[in-house]
């Protein structure tokens, strides 16, 4: 039972930044998450983190998450995107289109009762999108995952770690990205999980780099359909926006 719960507790881990979790869904099974997230970012952190008075935005992001196991230990995982900006005075303008969609693969390395070591690779297709605030870049994504699960104070729970290289074509920054989660079950349909989101700017002269802090609050109306709430802020940032937001998620396990 234990390993069965915080198998979804994984599943739905990283949901804003669109990751699938370490563990795969068995053969034949499969997972649709379908995630909006609303952002604004008023001001902007400098090279030497001051706040400055950057032209504000808003941006929206509707992600569906489509991830299906071959073998138990393949998934294929297939992720398109919609986003929408508007920034404000004296930039004022708004854009909307299809955004990057991201086909690829995970594969389980390791796999005992309580830990998972699985590796992910992702084709990224730029969508029409011509908004800078948008990533448009195309490339690829190389990803490691690590996860293990725990019992606290006779509570189910979940740690997680992602770490991953990105590849941006178009003259865009390629980037590291350093991915955290924590998640306990204080009550049988309740999870609350924290998470952390870290993006370092590789290459180029003015690399920039941020970290988000989410907590969320996922809710189980059964064993197929479940539904959470999550809350985010940028907690640092070098040459980066500082971002707050939320986001709304709705997922079905078939």
């Amino acid at each position: 039972m234990l390993r069965g719960a915080c198998l979804v507790f994984v599943l739905l881990a990283g949901v804003v930044e669109g990751q699938a979790g370490a563990f795969n869904p068995s053969a034949g099974k499969g997972l649709a998450i379908v995630t909006s997230s609303f952002a604004a970012a008023p001001t902007y952190r400098d090279g030497a983190g001051r706040a400055l008075r950057a032209p504000a935005y808003d941006k929206f992001e509707a992600v569906l998450h489509l991830e299906y196991g071959v073998p138990d230990w393949l998934a294929a995982i297939a992720r398109p995107r919609i986003v929408a900006t508007r920034l404000a005075a004296p930039l004022t303008a708004r854009d909307s289109g299809l955004g990057v969609t991201e086909l690829g693969a995970q594969a389980q390395l390791l796999r005992s009762e309580r830990f998972v070591l699985a590796a992910q690779a992702l084709a990224r297709l730029p969508g029409g999108a011509r908004s800078p605030l948008h990533d448009r870049a195309g490339g690829g994504e190389a990803r490691l995952m690590a996860g293990a699960t725990f019992d606290l104070a006779g509570r189910p729970g979940f740690a997680e770690a992602h770490v991953a290289w990105r590849r941006r074509d178009g003259g865009r920054l390629d980037e590291a990205l350093i991915e955290t989660t924590l998640g306990v079950r204080p009550f049988a349909p309740t999870l609350v999980m924290l998470q952390s989101f870290t993006t370092l700017e590789l290459n180029g002269a003015r690399r920039g780099r941020s970290t988000k802090l989410q907590a969320s609050i996922v809710y189980d109306f059964s064993a197929a359909w479940s539904m959470s709430l999550a809350a985010f802020a940028t907690a640092h940032a070098q040459r980066a926006p500082l971002e707050r937001g939320v986001v709304i998620g709705l997922w079905r396990r078939f």
